[in-house]
């Protein structure tokens, strides 16, 4: 009996991962990174084309980034990941693009037609959630494609660093599935004379910004992004908000702190003016807080919560 009890003790319990089925373990793996993913295949013959049928791409260049290598090379390591995923891929069945390039892209062409050709490929009819962050290490800023404002079935769209979404004719977007949107771009110091839909925002870009926001019927959480010099210019009066905004998040970059300025459970007229809301502050300067009450003038009821931290 001593003999059994022990051999049942010693007896392996089994891999408890094996007793998954493929679409939860495909679901395990949309939340990796895709890096991570691809190398899962190497386990055994079950896992090797598991990640073959991912719906979410989660791309970063950090996770080929060599010591002591040079940009380029390091760039280069990631353009080749890319697209090998790219080509292999139903690009049909993706919905969430995750891509982040922050320590290796610079204006070289090879980094440019490298960029476009990713969004292309990935930005379609079938594209939920695009979240792009961009930053480049001469300063060069990236165009993005005019089909990103008219991507019916898109549900959030974030965009952040040195991203220029040129919107020359905005009433000609469609995004009646969006719901969320965040915009925390920087200005396009290569071609400082390029209409730009976001940042230095001037009244003209305002009204663009306004026409945009009749292209998305649906929006229910915005988050903007300023420099403090951005936002000292802007005329935020004029902007007409979403019937069915939620929430407005604008943040106010400076040198020494960060501003945060969050309206929650808003009430929104059919005219787009603000009627009801809730106001959290975080850092604001008294000139800050000032503008945006002013340009809240017409409120009917504020709840103001000053001093909060809990946005930042």
């Amino acid at each position: 009996m001593a003999e059994e009890s022990k051999s049942k003790q010693g007896k392996p319990k089994g891999d408890r991962m094996s007793s998954l089925s493929d679409t939860l373990l495909i679901r395990i793996l949309s939340f990796l990174p895709s890096k991570t993913s691809v190398q899962t295949s190497i386990l055994s013959p079950r896992w090797r084309n598991l990640w073959k049928h991912l719906s979410v791409l989660n791309l970063s260049d950090e996770d080929f980034i060599q010591f002591n290598s040079e940009p380029f090379k390091n760039f280069r390591r990631f353009f080749y990941f890319v697209n090998s995923i790219i080509f292999v891929l139903k690009l049909s069945q993706v919905q969430n693009v995750r891509l982040s390039c922050t320590k290796s892209f610079t204006g070289d062409t090879m980094c440019r037609a490298s960029f476009n050709a990713w969004m292309i490929s990935v930005i379609g009819p079938s594209i939920k959630e695009l979240d792009l962050t961009l930053f480049t290490l001469d300063g060069y800023c990236c165009r993005l494609p005019v089909n990103l404002s008219v991507c019916t079935n898109l549900v959030s769209l974030s965009l952040k660093g040195a991203l220029c979404f040129e919107l020359s004719d905005a009433k000609s977007s469609s995004l009646p599935s969006l719901k969320k949107l965040r915009l925390d771009i920087s200005p396009p110091i290569n071609e400082p004379s390029l209409s730009v839909f976001y940042r230095s925002i001037s009244p003209m870009t305002v009204a663009s910004l306004n026409d945009f926001f009749h292209a998305c019927p649906c929006l229910e959480t915005l988050d903007l992004y300023f420099s403090l010099e951005d936002y000292d210019r802007i005329c935020v009066p004029a902007l007409c908000l979403p019937f069915s905004l939620k929430r407005l998040k604008i943040v106010v970059n400076n040198s020494d702190k960060t501003q945060v300025l969050l309206l929650d459970n808003l009430s929104i007229s059919d005219a787009g003016k603000l009627q009801k809301a809730s106001l959290y502050a975080s850092n604001a300067s008294p000139s800050t807080l000032s503008k945006l009450l002013h340009a809240l003038s017409g409120i009917k009821h504020i709840n103001i919560n000053k001093g909060l931290t809990l946005f930042t």
